[in-house]
C-alpha cells in the first residue's frame, strides 16, 4: 500500500513542483534529499526521502524505511508550452490544496500536498509534507535506477 501511496503522491509532487514553479525541467534536475511526514486522521508516519529530478522528466522517489532504502517511485511526464504537466489526453495536471514553494534559485523544495478520503480508496484523508535540499549529487549517479 505504501507504494501505491507513494506512487499517487509522486504524480502530485510533479503536477505541483511544474504548476507553481516558473522553473524548468533542466533547472529543478538534481538530487534533493528531503524529510517526508504522512498525516493520517489516527497516526503519523516520517521518512527519509531521495527525489531524484531528471532533466528528460524522469522522477524517481526513493524512502527510507527502519533503515533500508526501498524504492517508491518512478515517473515520466510530459509539460505542456506553458510549463503546465499534462496527462496522456493533454489536459493540464492540478492538484487541488496543494502548495510547493521552492527557494534558493531550486536549492529549497517544500511540498505540502493534501488527499482527501475519496482520492486514494481505502487509505483515507492525508497530508502529506516533504522538505528537502539539493545535494551536490548529480541525477546521472543514480542512471541505473531509471528505465531506459
Amino acid at each position: 500500500m505504501r507504494t501505491k501511496t507513494s506512487f499517487i503522491f509522486l504524480i502530485a509532487l510533479l503536477a505541483t513542483v511544474l504548476n507553481a514553479s516558473a522553473l524548468s525541467l533542466e533547472e529543478l534536475a538534481g538530487v534533493y534529499d528531503c524529510k517526508r511526514t504522512e498525516r493520517f486522521s489516527d497516526e503519523i508516519r516520517r521518512y527519509n526521502e531521495t527525489i531524484v529530478i531528471r532533466p528528460d522528466g524522469y522522477f524517481l522517489s526513493y524512502i527510507e524505511v527502519d533503515g533500508t532504502v526501498l524504492h517508491a517511485a518512478v515517473a515520466q511526464l510530459a509539460i505542456d508550452e506553458d510549463g503546465n504537466m499534462i496527462d496522456d489526453e493533454g489536459n493540464v495536471v492540478t492538484v487541488p490544496r496543494s502548495k510547493l514553494t521552492l527557494r534558493g534559485k531550486g536549492k529549497h523544495l517544500e511540498v505540502d500536498v493534501f488527499w482527501p478520503a475519496s482520492a486514494i480508496p481505502g487509505i483515507g484523508e492525508v497530508t502529506i509534507t516533504i522538505k528537502g535540499q539539493r545535494t551536490d549529487g548529480s541525477w546521472e549517479d543514480w542512471a541505473q535506477y531509471f528505465p531506459e
